[in-house]
């Protein structure tokens, strides 16, 4: 099975005092998500369309940086947020036909953040390289205008950028949407709120005006608000603040630019999490350039630390550990 180097069943049922991941008592990262309650499984033990029940979503992974989620709805609904790079096109294919037991699974909404290939690459693979194995009805996007990627953006964004647009050409008008602040849909019980989208201000921290104009999108998936941040630095964790303060209260977090140099961590606070969802490779959950545990430049060990010290999260959903299956509504107390 090509998208399964491991899978956590992470059910509400096991989270009772069960799953490792998050364990409050735990000092590093490394044992705040061990593996007890997880359960390396086969593909005859994922998900499938005759056992269609709660909604799930699954975290995917990769062994760089990258992030992707698919969400199966309570009736068999899929919705896909970014996806990674042009190798991870497999893993969702694959992945989305196991849950619809279809040669050609349908998509109801791709969600996509912003034009880097750890995010929308493999979108761009299968729209434009793979027509035919995915049948998308929707996708949702906001994108920053060309010539500010080309003035603003670092290396190899622009690529990026052209390879999206032209993936996004070959689709219908009915087939993709233009997201705004405030829009919101609905897929099957499944709410979508679209909170941020790019506002091409100079205004930002050098060599993150891509990360900048990440679209930030609430699901609130089985009464639980799932809030992703994509790669958000600090200019959209000011306008977060202004547009929304205290509703920005969420029962989930994607944690921003996969939990390193993203959004303030003040901001973490105001949201209020009881989950966090770390797209984040080993190396980088370990701050590992090479030297060792927590010798690099990364602030991914010391941000876990404060989520948990601090905030008081107790459940921390890593990519490293595999790719982590989640059944709504999760266990969070």
């Amino acid at each position: 099975m090509k998208i399964m180097r491991k899978v956590l069943i992470l059910t509400a049922a096991m989270m009772l005092g069960l799953t490792g991941c998050g364990t409050a008592n735990s000092d590093s990262p490394a044992g705040g998500t061990s593996e007890a309650g997880g359960t390396d499984v086969s593909q005859s033990a994922t998900d499938s369309p005759q056992t269609v029940s709660n909604e799930v979503m699954y975290q995917l992974t990769d062994y760089s940086q990258m992030m992707g989620y698919v969400i199966r709805t309570r009736h068999g609904k899929l919705i896909v947020i970014d996806g990674g790079y042009d190798r991870d096109a497999d893993s969702i294919i694959d992945l989305a036909r196991e849950l619809t037991g279809s040669d050609v699974p349908e998509i109801d909404a791709w969600l996509l953040s912003h034009p880097h290939m750890d995010h929308v690459d493999a979108f761009s693979e299968i729209i434009s390289k793979r027509p035919g194995t995915l049948s998308v009805k929707n996708v949702l996007y906001n994108l920053p205008e060309h010539s500010y990627v080309l003035e603003h953006g670092d290396p190899g964004s622009d690529v990026t950028y052209d390879k999206l647009t032209a993936a996004l050409d070959t689709l219908d008008a009915s087939q993709k949407t233009v997201v705004q602040q405030g829009d919101s849909f609905d897929i099957d019980g499944i709410s979508i709120e679209v909170l941020l989208v790019p506002d091409n201000s100079p205004d930002v921290v050098k060599g993150a005006a891509i990360n900048e104009s990440s679209v930030i999108y609430r699901l609130t998936i089985a009464g639980q608000r799932v809030l992703f941040l994509g790669d958000a630095y600090t200019r959209s964790d000011q306008r977060l603040r202004q547009a929304y303060g205290k509703d920005l209260v969420s029962d989930i977090v994607q944690m921003a630019h996969h939990g390193s140099n993203g959004v303030n961590r003040s901001l973490y606070k105001l949201i209020s999490p009881k989950a966090c969802l770390w797209p984040t490779p080993d190396w980088l959950w370990n701050n590992d350039q090479g030297g060792g545990y927590d010798t690099g430049p990364w602030e991914t060990v010391k941000l876990f630390e404060y989520m948990r010290d601090q905030v008081g999260v107790k459940y921390h959903y890593v990519a490293k550990d595999g790719v982590i299956r989640l059944e709504f509504p999760l266990d969070l107390e």
